[in-house]
């Protein structure tokens, strides 16, 4: 029995990942998501960005999590608004990020807080809105 070219673990890996974003697409996952409560459509920012270049843009959601960055990005900030587990799912994969953070997205009512894993940075805060007082007179 002839063995053929071995696949890296890290090759392995990717495209389990590359697997799972993909089976993220599919039609019956997105109504399965989309059908679950409290799973709206977000719409999410991206600011890439180097020492010596910036792009923001809206990305088309399907390029997005299934590409690289351009060679010249050194750093991404991702703004997700809404609540939306499809692409919370997402996100966990393409980045690999930590349960742990995972849980503090979805749980609405988190403490502002800011870790740092290996791989990436972690950031949650509420969305603070200004609200004017009416006097009464």
């Amino acid at each position: 029995m002839s063995h053929g070219p071995a696949i890296s673990k890290a090759d392995f890996e990717r495209i389990v990942q590359k697997l799972k974003l993909g089976n993220l697409f599919e039609a019956g996952t997105m109504a399965l998501f989309r059908g679950a409560e409290n799973s709206n459509q977000s719409r999410i920012e991206v600011c890439d960005f180097s020492s010596k270049r910036l792009a923001l843009y809206k990305p088309e959601l399907r390029s997005f999590f299934t590409t690289e960055p351009a060679p010249w990005v050194s750093c991404r900030w991702i703004n997700m608004q809404g609540h939306d587990h499809l692409n919370l799912k997402r996100l966990a994969i393409k980045y690999r990020l930590h349960p742990l953070a995972m849980e503090d997205t979805i749980e609405l009512n988190e403490r502002p807080k800011f870790d740092t894993y290996a791989t990436h940075r972690f950031v949650v805060f509420p969305i603070l809105h200004h609200t004017l007082r009416r006097t009464c007179s």
